[in-house]
């Protein structure tokens, strides 16, 4: 693919108006404020005094509820911000409370967020369908054959959970998603109709609905999440599409129909993502067309010895081949732009393993307690070391942390005794705990480095690779390997979408246009630079 279609890509995807307000906004030191920053706030006025609030960069969370509360008002916002959800379990065993009022805003209702509450037993006396905002938040108490209202759109996290007596179910065109346990041991349930305007199928959907035998997932569905129909012990039919393009862990686990697609083949592939490989042994090739390993694909396949994955493969899943003890030897091609966190957990018999360049991340863990392993490499296309990403490697010999790399996470090279590692970047934040290096034998830095600040307040054994030279960081050089590339057009869009926060160096080399802002005006200036850079 050449770069003008992948920045093609990237481009498509951010000027769509993705993150643009959301990077807009800089905290003090200028690293952006993303959705994950939580902020609790107790709100003593009027209808609020009961409840706590979450506060997020956009929106906020009603987080938990007073068990006295008789009477609650929920605001449709506060300072400015739309309360747009409720925890689960927020308002549950709330003995006394019998009257709430939702606004229009709140689009997500956790689990359980009103059980064992008054409130909630007389909308059941109603109806046992219980529908707040078009969302399905509770059907438990439901029995024989259901049809969900047309009104409905999403069907909420365990709103059937263990409803024994409901034995079908036809959900309409007006539902999209299936939220997680929504009909998980439901045991007595034998039918189930999904309509095509489903999208996603949630974790643990379907998980132990024993007397389900068959089900069809229709075209529109491209995501199911973990655990979705294991323990479905008399599935033996399932029907799906090419339009899927995420299965979870474990998604049919324990199935009739997963052991006849083992016979088949022990390699089981659907709709192009490799869901099972836990019957393989010994030398194996993933076919070509494979486009991920899904999660925990070859969980403790302990006859595996080596695997070969083609260039189709774009990512490999976490926990993917956690436990195969036996696994020497695994050829990753340069298509792989990620390895989820345990990957590679408790494979003590690999030795080696040669990352590529177009890898940007590894999850935590990957390489934990591979005991074998004495040396890998890390491409300058990785900027953070995970935390117990190598812990427990106990002969890995030495490792160069590329000067990418802006992070070390706690226990990272923990139980690495015989490990020598080199830190080429000046500036890299380690993780201040001594565990982080663990006891290994000698750190190389330059120096007044952060490496040799750690060396000496852990009393680690340092040897100076002089002075650090200097460095000039071009705008765009996001990742700082000292180019403006792909890499960088990647980096710049995580952090639009909310996936990746800059630090402060890095918020300066993406702002192309010196405006003060990260947004997709600078990506349109990146993209330009790395295309004149590639001519």
């Amino acid at each position: 693919m050449t770069v003008n279609k992948i920045i093609a890509g990237i481009m498509a995807v951010c000027v769509m108006g993705f993150g643009v307000p959301y990077v807009n906004t800089v905290a003090g030191n200028n690293s952006a404020i993303t959705a994950s920053a939580e902020e609790e706030k107790d709100y003593t006025e009027g209808t609020y005094e009961l409840l706590t609030y979450k506060n997020y960069s956009d929106y906020i969370e009603v987080s938990k509820c007073d068990g006295s509360a008789k009477e609650v008002v929920i605001p449709s916002e506060i300072e400015g911000v739309p309360v747009t959800s409720i925890r689960e379990y927020a308002f549950n065993s709330c003995s006394s409370l019998t009257s709430i009022e939702i606004p229009n805003s709140v689009t997500s209702i956790g689990a359980f967020a009103f059980g064992n509450t008054p409130w909630l037993e007389a909308r059941q006396a109603e109806n046992p369908l219980v529908i707040v905002n078009n969302i399905l938040i509770d059907g438990r108490t439901c029995s024989g054959d259901v049809v969900i209202p047309e009104s409905v759109t999403s069907i909420g996290n365990c709103a059937f959970y263990y409803c024994e007596s409901l034995t079908s179910i036809e959900i309409p065109k007006s539902v999209i998603s299936i939220g997680f346990d929504a009909l998980a041991d439901c045991s007595n349930l034998t039918s189930i109709k999904i309509s095509d305007s489903v999208t996603s199928i949630g974790g643990g959907a379907f998980e132990s609905c024993i007397s389900l035998t068959s089900i069809v997932i229709p075209d529109s569905v491209t995501s199911i999440e973990a655990y979705a129909f294991s323990d479905c012990s008399n599935l033996t039919s399932i029907e799906t599409s090419d339009s899927i393009t995420n299965i979870g862990e474990l998604a049919f686990w324990n199935t009739p129909w997963l052991e006849e697609k083992r016979k088949e083949n022990p390699l089981v592939i659907v709709s192009n993502i490799l869901i099972d490989g836990r019957t393989c042994s010994g030398d194996v090739v993933i076919p070509d067309g494979v486009k991920n390993i899904a999660d925990s694909a070859f969980l403790g396949c302990e006859s595996l010895t080596s695997i070969v994955i083609p260039d189709s493969v774009t990512s490999i899943g976490f926990s993917a081949f956690v436990g195969c003890s036996n696994l020497t030897s695994i050829e990753i091609p340069d298509s792989v732009t990620s390895i989820g966190y345990r990957a590679f957990h408790g494979c003590s018999s690999l030795t080696s393993i040669e990352i590529p360049d177009s890898v940007t991340s590894i999850g935590f863990w990957a390489f934990m307690q591979c005991s074998s392993l004495t040396s890998i490499n890390i491409p300058n296309s990785i900027t953070t070391i995970e935390s117990c990403m190598f812990s427990c490697c106990e002969n890995l010999k030495s490792i160069t942390i590329p000067n990418s790399v802006t992070s070390i996470k706690s226990a990272a090279f923990e139980g690495c005794s015989e490990l020598s590692v080199t830190i080429l970047n000046p500036d890299c934040d380690i993780s201040a705990v001594g565990a982080t290096m663990g006891s290994v034998a000698t750190i190389y830095g330059y120096e007044n480095s952060t490496a040799q600040a750690y060396a000496q307040k852990y009393g680690r054994s340092f040897v100076s690779l002089g002075k650090a030279p200097e460095k000039e960081t071009a705008t765009g050089d996001i990742n700082g390997d000292n180019s403006v590339s792909v890499a960088d057009a990647v980096l710049l869009q995580k952090c639009i979408l909310g996936s990746e926060t800059l630090t402060e160096e890095q918020f300066k080399s993406a702002d192309m246009n010196s405006d003060g802002f990260v947004d997709s005006f600078d990506l349109v200036l990146l993209r330009r630079k790395v295309i004149e850079n590639n001519k």
